[in-house]
């Protein structure tokens, strides 16, 4: 997620995984946040990679799939956990429904050739299905 001006700090890429309880969440800690400081440009498009194993792993590529890499942090699970969750649930924004039903959007946000799968990106997603 990219926190904009109201982040911890402001304008800091960060995550929240969690493999499977609250005792087993992977997010990045102050100093990781602060070295994920970047100025995200509305009229850009940034590529979001997100994988998941025995670890966490969020990339950001700046100009699409192709672009260039302008952040990457990795987590590793606690105790060599790996996640496999079924079923598996994704949530674009929070999971923090304990605020209300719709605490987890963002008015404005815009969500474009989303892929969520345990299968590699297909070359387009109009065959996603295929």
């Amino acid at each position: 997620m990219y926190r904009g001006i109201d982040g911890n700090p402001p304008n800091c890429v960060a995550f929240k995984a969690v493999f499977g309880g609250q005792n087993r969440i992977l997010e990045p800690n102050r100093s990781a946040r602060d070295a994920g400081i970047r100025s995200l440009d509305s009229s850009r498009t940034y590529f979001w990679k997100a994988t998941w194993g025995g670890e966490f792993r969020l990339v950001v590529l700046d100009g699409g799939i192709a672009g260039n890499s302008i952040y990457e942090l990795g987590i590793p699970a606690t105790g060599g956990a790996t996640y496999r969750p079924s079923p598996h649930y994704a949530f674009l924004g929070s999971n923090q429904s304990v605020f209300g039903s719709d605490a987890g959007t963002f008015p404005g946000a815009t969500y474009r050739n989303l892929w969520i799968g345990n299968k590699p990106r297909p070359a387009t997603l109009g065959n996603a299905l295929d």
